[in-house]
């Protein structure tokens, strides 16, 4: 059994957006603190409507342009782990973005920066983020997570993914096939049911 890497929660707010641009963008600050232009950002960080009642950024995301694109939106309901309870396991979706924004509340991300030349992350980059209330995030693709959770009580989250998606086709008696294989690499879980890589992976979490 690999020796379990220690992780200190971090809070998002406390966090800038180009310490955080390996994983993604946080959605919610200024578009002018970003110092650095990232692959998915505004054309320009001046908004394009500037009033005293009203700035806006219309093109934070250019999500158009790639062929095969599929887009959905959905809701989270994302419920606490039992306290002491490892992460043991963490997934990346190759071609896929995905955005996660609180309507309330604030939930867990345990993240590693992408790297798809590799097959299991650096777990000495392992990094954990309390996001929200005010504030929410977009994972580049292949940006490695443990499913979101939250420290107590039920937090919903609005969520968006653009990218080559699977068909979800599932019944009371046939489990969901999330994703397409080839699109999402796992480590090693029972969470889909299936079989995946066999890197260990073991995280726990100081708050």
């Amino acid at each position: 059994m690999m020796a379990i890497k220690e992780v200190k929660l971090e809070a998002l707010c406390d966090v800038s957006m180009d310490d955080f641009s390996t994983f993604g963008r946080i959605i919610g600050r200024d578009e002018m603190e970003l110092k650095d232009k990232v692959a998915q950002g505004p054309h320009s960080r001046h908004p394009a409507v500037d009033t005293d009642r009203i700035r806006a950024y219309w093109d934070i995301y250019d999500l158009r342009g790639e062929t095969g694109n599929l887009s959905d939106l959905g809701t989270l309901y994302l419920r606490p782990k039992k306290p002491g309870e490892l992460v043991d396991w963490t997934e990346r979706h190759q071609k896929t973005y995905e955005m996660f924004f609180p309507m309330a509340g604030q939930f867990v991300f345990v993240l590693n920066p992408l790297d798809n030349s590799k097959r299991a992350p650096d777990i000495e980059k392992t990094r954990a983020f309390l996001i929200g209330p005010y504030e929410g995030v977009c994972l580049w693709k292949g940006t490695w997570h443990y499913p979101p959770f939250t420290l107590g009580g039920t937090t919903i989250v609005f969520m968006y993914r653009i990218g080559n998606l699977g068909t979800v086709v599932c019944s009371e008696e046939t489990p969901c096939p999330l994703y397409q294989e080839g699109e999402t690499m796992c480590l090693k879980t029972d969470w889909y049911g299936g079989e995946w890589t066999k890197d260990e992976f073991l995280i726990k979490l100081i708050v």
